[in-house]
């Protein structure tokens, strides 16, 4: 149709594959899609590098529970949210670490 877009399936499976990330809940067979702002968001070139984190706090015993209420009822948001992980400075560039997503 008029005004439509083709994407081939071979570049949309790519783009997936490049910024797709698993679920960190055990058993979950659930991806998440970047599409937003951390999709265009610079990388840092080293592990632990960047100024963002991922939304997960921590929990007191140091470890994540097997069975928490608090934590089941928020773990889709721990899977796709991102804070900072200090004071960004005014005009300072928003990097994302390598490892953002990683287990």
């Amino acid at each position: 149709p008029a005004g439509s877009v083709d994407l081939p399936s071979e570049k949309a499976a790519a783009y997936v594959a490049a910024n797709s990330h698993g679920s960190f809940q055990e058993g979950s067979d659930r991806a998440f899609v970047e599409v937003g702002g951390t999709a265009s968001m610079r990388t840092a070139g080293a592990e632990g590098g960047g100024n963002v984190r991922r939304w997960m706090p921590a929990h007191p015993s140091g470890s994540r529970p097997k069975y928490s209420p608090v934590y089941d009822r928020h773990r889709q948001s721990f899977d796709v949210f991102i804070v900072a992980s200090r004071d960004i400075g005014k005009g300072e560039e928003v990097v994302k670490p390598a490892d953002l997503w990683d287990a």
